[in-house]
């Protein structure tokens, strides 16, 4: 949590949800490629502000080409 709060502003890009009725329409994302050592490969790690949570969303996906 302490590397996510020293991001730059710059590094986080404001997102549109095209989703009726939802309160929390345009979270800021930084999309990042990360390497784990027990996984062999390349994983994608979205980090998610603005969705009503107090802390930053999390999510490690093995994805690396959709929006």
């Amino acid at each position: 949590m302490a590397e996510i709060a020293t991001l730059p502003r710059s590094a986080w890009r404001t997102v549109h949800l095209d989703v009726p009725h939802r309160k929390f329409k345009t979270p800021r994302v930084v999309d990042q490629r990360i390497q784990l050592r027990d996984y062999k490969g390349t994983l994608r790690q979205l980090l998610i502000r603005d969705l009503g949570h107090d802390e930053p969303t999390i999510l490690l996906t093995n994805d690396l080409t959709s929006s």
